[in-house]
């Protein structure tokens, strides 16, 4: 097992060619599987889950599973899964393309406008930079010297610190039935497998 590994991806993408050829169906390579053999939040978890956004979102791939689990599912970090929404919303926008429509006459004149003005200037650069540039929650694109005036935050503390606010925030509990079976589940499970 080598989730997160280039030759997974492979083998996922050369699995649907199989499954098509023997069920006789349309090929579509999927590659869902964001699973990694990474222990703990960090760069070999962020470029394995995001090498499989990118890819399998590249090929037409727009539901993913295993967001914040580690050590393949062994391991569910509250950090690692606002990492991975950050790697979707990033694939994301890298599948939405650029949005290569315009009205032509507006155009020529925000070229003469941005000529004597400059182009950041103008309303419609503005009002563009929002549409066309996505805006990352965690992801820092600051330059050197801001993000270092800020205290150099890390990525890992300010997601931390994110999904703690986030916990705080929740107040939805389990229905009084289900959480009575599922009690009752545990019990039998430390009965027989015996308390950890």
């Amino acid at each position: 097992m080598s989730f997160g590994s280039p030759e997974m991806m492979l083998f996922e993408m050369a699995s649907s060619e199989v499954n098509a050829y023997f069920h006789g169906q349309h090929c579509e390579p999927a590659i869902c599987n964001m699973h990694t053999l990474a222990k703990s939040p960090g760069p070999q978890a962020a470029a394995e889950k995001a090498s499989t956004l990118t890819l399998g979102a590249g090929l037409g791939g727009r539901e993913f599973f295993g967001a914040g689990a580690l050590s393949l599912d062994e391991v569910f970090s509250p950090v690692q899964l606002l990492v991975d929404l950050e790697l979707k919303d990033q694939a994301q926008r890298l599948v939405q393309g650029l949005d290569t429509e315009c009205d032509v006459e507006a155009c020529v004149e925000d070229v003469r406008a941005g000529i004597s003005r400059g182009f950041t200037g103008l309303n419609r650069t503005l009002d563009g930079c929002s549409r066309l540039h996505w805006r990352p929650r965690l992801f820092n694109r600051q330059l050197l010297a801001t993000w270092q005036a800020q205290g150099g935050p890390r990525l890992e503390d300010e997601a931390r610190q994110l999904a703690r606010e986030l916990v705080a925030k929740h107040d939805w509990e389990l229905g009084p039935k289900v959480r009575a079976e599922l009690d009752r589940i545990y019990r039998r499970a430390e009965q027989e497998l015996g308390a950890a």
